[in-house]
C-alpha cells in the first residue's frame, strides 16, 4: 500500500488532492473527516490548519497504515497606504471652496475578508477615494473668527482568513484648512460736496473719508468673491434737487464713474461694477431723511440739526451701493463725524482748492 500527496504545501482555503493505492485491502478509510474510501483513489481536501491524514487499510493479510501531512500556510500579508498623506479643506459660509481628494490603496494575500475602519468591508485588493472633509463642517456665523482645521484621521485595515490568520495595517491622513464666515462687505453710501465733480475737474470731489469707505468696501468685496464668484456691485448715483435736469444727469454720471474708477484702482475688475446715474430723480423724501437722522449713529452738529433743508440736500448728494445678487444695500447714514463732512455738507459749492485739499 502507498499513500502520496499531490501538493503538501497550500495556502488557506486552497484545495489539494491526497492519493492512495492499496493491494488486497478489504476495508480502507482515512481520518480527519475523509472517512471510508475505495481501495485506490484520490480525494480533494481543504484543511484549515496543517493536518496529517492517516490511511488505515485492512485485509486478509492484516492491517496497515500510511500518513501524509498537508502543510497549511495561515499567515495573512497585507499593505495599506494613503496618497497624499495631507489634504486641504476650505469652506466659506455654506460653500465648500476646497475639498482635496486622496486615495487609500490596499493589497492582501491569503486573506478572505478585509475591512477598513471607518470605511467598512472592502474588496481583498483595491482603492478608495478619500475627501478632506473634517469632522466639524458647520457654518461659522458672520463676524466670528474662522475655525482652523488640523486633524489626523487614522484608517485601520484588518485582513483575516478562515484559518485563523489575521493582520492589521494602518495609514493616516492629515487634514488642514479652515471653515470661515462669509466675508463682510461693508456697504456705506458715498457722499459728495455740492456740484462735484464738475466738467473741468472730473477727478475732484471724492474726499478722503469717502475714499476710505470705498477702500474698506473693495477689501471686503474681493474676499467675498471667493465665496460668490458671480457677485457684483451696483453703484447708483444721485444729486440734490438744485440745478437743471441735464446738469444733474451729467453730474451723477461723473460721480458714479469716479467711484467705479476708484474701485477698479483698488483691484476690482471693471465688469464687477455696474453703474446707474439718476440725476435729480429718485430723491430721498424729507421724512426719510428725518428717519435716517433719528437713527444715525453719527450725530450731526446742532447747526445741521436746525437746518433741515441743508440736511435734506446733503443726503441727496450721494451714491448708494448694492451687493448683487443678494440685494443688500448700503447704509445711507450721513457721515457727520468725518473730518471732511463740513465740506460735503456745505450748501453752496465749496472752492476747488478746499475740495482738493480734502482728497
Amino acid at each position: 500500500m502507498t499513500v502520496a500527496n499531490a501538493s503538501a504545501n497550500i495556502n488557506c482555503s486552497q484545495n489539494t488532492d491526497i492519493a492512495w493505492q492499496t493491494t488486497d485491502a478489504v476495508d480502507v478509510s482515512i481520518d480527519n473527516g475523509v472517512g471510508a474510501v475505495d481501495a485506490s483513489g484520490s480525494k480533494s481536501v481543504s484543511p484549515r490548519a496543517t493536518t496529517t491524514y492517516t490511511l488505515t487499510a485492512t485485509g486478509p493479510g492484516g492491517k496497515v497504515t500510511g500518513t501524509e501531512t498537508v502543510n497549511v500556510n495561515t499567515k495573512v500579508d497585507a499593505t495599506l497606504s494613503a496618497n497624499p498623506t495631507e489634504l486641504h479643506y476650505r469652506k466659506i459660509g455654506d460653500k465648500v471652496i476646497t475639498n482635496e481628494n486622496g486615495t487609500l490603496t490596499w493589497t492582501t494575500s491569503n486573506a478572505d475578508s478585509v475591512s477598513i475602519d471607518p470605511i467598512g468591508k472592502v474588496d481583498l485588493n483595491g482603492s478608495q477615494a478619500v475627501k478632506a472633509e473634517p469632522k466639524d463642517t458647520s457654518d461659522v456665523p458672520e463676524g466670528q473668527p474662522a475655525r482652523t482645521i488640523d486633524e489626523n484621521r487614522a484608517y485601520t485595515m484588518t485582513a483575516t482568513n478562515v484559518c485563523g490568520g489575521s493582520t492589521t495595517q494602518s495609514a493616516s491622513i492629515h487634514f488642514t484648512g479652515s471653515v470661515e464666515p462669509i466675508p463682510a462687505v461693508v456697504l456705506q453710501s458715498i457722499f459728495y460736496p455740492t456740484d462735484y465733480p464738475d466738467k473741468s475737474h472730473p477727478q475732484v470731489g471724492l474726499v478722503k473719508s469717502q475714499q476710505l469707505e470705498l477702500a474698506t468696501l473693495a477689501d471686503g468685496f474681493k474676499k467675498y468673491l471667493e465665496y460668490d464668484g458671480d457677485a457684483k456691485l451696483s453703484i447708483e448715483s444721485h444729486a440734490d434737487i438744485r440745478g437743471s435736469k441735464p446738469h444733474n444727469q451729467d453730474l451723477t454720471e461723473r460721480r458714479v464713474e469716479r467711484i467705479k474708477q476708484y474701485l477698479v484702482d483698488q483691484g476690482i475688475a471693471a465688469d464687477k461694477v455696474q453703474t446707474a446715474a439718476y440725476g435729480k430723480e429718485r430723491q430721498l423724501e424729507k421724512s426719510e431723511v428725518k428717519n435716517l437722522e433719528d437713527t444715525n449713529p453719527n450725530k450731526p452738529p446742532k447747526v445741521r440739526e436746525k437746518n433741515k433743508q441743508g440736511d435734506w440736500l446733503a443726503y441727496n448728494r450721494r451714491a448708494d451701493i448694492v451687493l448683487l445678487p443678494s440685494g443688500k444695500k448700503s447704509a445711507q447714514f450721513y457721515p457727520h463725524n468725518a473730518d471732511d463732512s463740513g465740506i460735503m455738507w456745505q450748501i453752496p459749492k465749496p472752492g476747488l482748492k478746499k475740495v482738493e485739499a480734502a482728497q
